[in-house]
């Protein structure tokens, strides 16, 4: 393999990590935060009067201030590292992690992860930013009405995001797989 070939090659495998990771981080920081914030009493002092009868709301609250840069900077990593999978792709001719069936079946694994995430990026990240918002808005205000409506909005959107994130998750995952299978070099035998 050439060294442009290499280096386009660690491209790939390098924005597939990438990838990953910006999947798996803000989703391990939630499994975290939310019901661990809770079990600790964390409240924001200005929203004590409206979670008053409810603690374990309060420290989610809290808990999704701390998660959702973790999210919003996930949303930014995925589609780069998506962009430069499909510049390695063109690159090297359609065959970034070699050739066969099980390397066309990575590179249509990934190719369709691409589409929970243009899915979420453009038709479920901004109302469901907007939606939290109003929500947060309204918890600061103490209208118990307004925060109703707003989470009524934000929960389908949160639960649609997920399920697009699982789905982008397993592809990518199974794009990982099929590729490393495909550009699986077994030992050389040493020369006598």
């Amino acid at each position: 393999m050439r060294l442009g070939a290499r280096f386009v090659a660690a491209i790939w495998w390098l924005s597939l990590v990438a990838w990953i990771a910006a999947i798996i981080a803000p989703a391990a920081a939630a499994m975290v935060a939310f019901p661990r914030l809770p079990e600790l009493g964390a409240e924001i002092p200005a929203t004590r009067e409206f979670f008053a009868a409810d603690p374990d709301g309060a420290g989610r609250f809290v808990a999704g201030y701390v998660t959702n840069p973790i999210f919003l900077a996930a949303d930014r990593v995925r589609p780069v590292a998506a962009l430069l999978m499909l510049a390695a792709l063109m690159l090297t001719r359609g065959r970034p992690c070699g050739e066969g069936r099980l390397a066309l079946a990575g590179v249509i694994a990934v190719g369709l992860a691409a589409i929970p995430l243009a899915v979420s990026l453009f038709s479920v990240a901004s109302p469901l930013a907007a939606s939290l918002e109003e929500w947060r808005a309204a918890v600061f205000a103490g209208d118990q009405a307004a925060a109703a409506i707003a989470k009524a909005v934000f929960d389908p959107l949160h639960v649609r995001a997920s399920l697009l994130m699982r789905t982008e998750l397993a592809l990518v995952l199974l794009g990982v797989a099929t590729c490393g299978a495909a550009s699986y070099t077994p030992p050389r035998e040493p020369a006598s």
